[in-house]
């Protein structure tokens, strides 16, 4: 079932009762990648979120893995969101690769939506 799709401009998304939505937390950690604030977007990961190799992501590694995609592939230069129930597909592009998909699993945690693993950055 397709709960949503936005694109990085887009305003963040609350539900009628006023919490984030999973796209908008999603949105908020791109947001952060995008801008090279890798502390900040790992704030938005849940404290056991797990990184591209299963294994839980500390914010010295998180910092490391977005370094090098960055030097391996180029800034993210924009990001659409698509979430799908507890799944989240992301089309990113980056200067030197253009368009990829990254694919987030999310979780509600104590009334926030908090992402529980990764595949990319």
């Amino acid at each position: 079932m397709l709960i949503g799709i936005v694109a990085c401009s887009q305003p963040h998304s609350r539900t009628l009762s006023g919490a984030p939505t999973a796209k908008a937390a999603v949105t908020r950690y791109y947001r952060a990648v995008a801008a090279q604030h890798y502390r900040l977007a790992f704030s938005y990961l849940a404290a056991n979120a797990t990184g591209p190799d299963g294994r839980r992501l500390t914010s010295p590694e998180f910092v490391m893995l977005a370094l090098e995609m960055d030097r391996q592939e180029g800034r993210v230069i924009s990001f659409s969101v698509g979430v799908f129930q507890s799944l989240v597909v992301l089309t990113i592009v980056r200067k030197k690769i253009g368009p990829y998909h990254a694919h987030l699993r999310v979780s509600r945690s104590g009334g926030a939506w908090r992402i529980i693993a990764i595949d990319r950055v």
